[in-house]
Formats: C-alpha cells, structure tokens, sequence
C-alpha cells in the first residue's frame, strides 16, 4: 500500500488522470431537471458544459445519458456509498456527486453506473428500487460485460434510448424479483478491487470464485446411454424404449430397400 504522498491524486470517485484520461462525467445543473452523463476519451481540465451540448444529436457524441433529476436522486445515495466501499477497498479517498458542475468517475465505475441509470431511464420509478437492488447483486464483471454489449449496439443517449438492449436492462433489473437477502449478500462479499482486475481473463458470471462447471455432472450415466442402431437396409429398427404393462408388443416392419426402377419419361427419337 503506497503512502499518501506518492499516490497520484485522483478527481472524485477514483479518476486519475496520469493513469488513464478514458473517463465518465456527471453534469448537473443547480435546479435543473435533468443529469447528463458522458464517457470521454480525453481529459480537459475546464470542461465547457456548452461545447458538450451543441453536438447531444451527433451520433459520434460521447453523450450516453439522460436522466430525471428525480429519478437520479432516488440512486444517488446508494450509489455513492457503493462506488466508497469500492474505493475504500483500494485506498483511495471517497467522494460525493456533486450537485452543480461535472464528477469525475472512474471508467470501471461509470460503465457500471451506465447499466443502471439505462435501465431507470425510461422505468417506473416504483420499480426503481428493485433496480437498485438487482444492480447491487451483479457483479462488477458482470456490470462491464452487460455495459459493453448495450454501448455497442445502442448507446446513444438520445438515437438509441428505450430500444434494443437498452430496453433489455429495464426489464432484467426491474421486472426481476430482488429481495434483501441478495442485497446484504453484496454488501458482504468480498470482491477483487476494480484498479487491478485483469479485463483479458476469461469471464464466467455463472460461477462462484474457486469453482468450476460440474461437467461430469452433465455427463448421462449407464443406464441413460442407449446402443446407437445402424440404418442397414432390409434391417429392422427396434426401439429401445420400455413397453408400459398391459399393452401389446409394437410390430416391427422391415425397412426394405427399394429396387432401382426404370426411369420413365418420353423416349428419345433416333
């Protein structure tokens, strides 16, 4: 763990910019109703707010979201103590979004921030909690798996909202029962930190840390196995499958071959 004096500094929820300048950013106005949210490939150290919105409807524009201030609020605190745990975790200082300007956020931590705030944007938002609550049970991998699949094909703040895999999020984190127990379960797992995950390694969500797929499991046993018939012509074919008691044995009928028969057809002239 280094000391404090030889960490580079980091903008708000983990960003440093001498690591890599890939980042999000959150841009609130004083009482205005809506959050922008943007994945920037470059840092500018005093952003102008306006020279991002002239180009929301380009279709190259880095804009990716656009929330309800209410909607917003309704995650802001559990998303924040969240991203916290995550940073306390790596030693890095916490942070708060803040309530006019941009945030700085992490890469990691805003492609996980996107699969939510997608999955709200057009939601009810009495299903906003169980949202919440399904998003706090997935795993960060999991999280950047899902980010990657929906910013390729839809992720466009304006052209692809509500469509496609945008849509997809919705249902699977809203429409999905969550319960508390899941919820503590996150709270309690002791997860990898996001700064030194290796991204090239095989992902497999669908498995516990220290466990493998039982494929022996999935192998049939003996008794499950049935002998393979060969299709001889002239041969019967006899079923492998118990006759139920009190029924009569099925007749079997031999599969002949059929003869070569002349070809019919006008004959040629000579």
């Amino acid at each position: 763990m280094l000391p404090n004096s030889l960490k580079p500094a980091s903008l708000d929820f983990g960003f440093e910019p001498t690591e890599s300048q890939h980042h999000f950013l959150i841009f609130q106005k004083t009482g205005a109703d809506e959050v922008y949210f943007f994945e920037m490939g470059e840092y500018v150290e005093d952003r102008d707010f306006s020279t991002l919105e002239y180009g929301l409807n380009d279709p190259l524009s880095p804009f990716r979201c656009r929330l309800k201030s209410g909607k917003w609020k309704m995650i802001e605190n559990e998303v924040r103590a969240e991203f916290n745990r995550r940073l306390k975790e790596r030693d890095v200082r916490s942070a708060v979004f803040k309530k006019s300007g941009f945030t700085h956020v992490h890469r990691l931590l805003g492609k996980e921030l996107l699969v939510l705030v997608w999955a709200i944007e057009e939601a009810d938002p009495g299903t906003i909690d169980t949202a919440l609550n399904n998003w706090l049970g997935l795993r960060p991998e999991e999280r950047w798996w899902l980010y990657t699949i929906t910013n390729a094909a839809t992720g466009h703040a304006l052209r692809h909202r509500g469509i496609g895999w945008r849509k997809a999020l919705r249902f699977a984190l809203t429409e999905n029962p969550a319960t508390a127990h899941r919820r503590a379960v996150r709270e309690t797992r002791v997860e990898e930190g996001f700064l030194e995950l290796d991204l090239q390694a095989p992902f497999q969500p669908y498995h516990e840390e220290g466990m493998q797929p039982d494929l022996q499991a999935a192998e049939p046993s003996s008794e499950q196995r049935t002998t393979a018939i060969k299709k001889t012509p002239g041969r019967p074919r006899k079923s492998t499958a118990a006759v139920p008691p009190g029924l009569p044995e099925p007749k079997v009928v031999a599969l002949a071959a059929e003869p070569n028969k002349p070809r019919r057809g006008r004959p040629r002239k000579q």
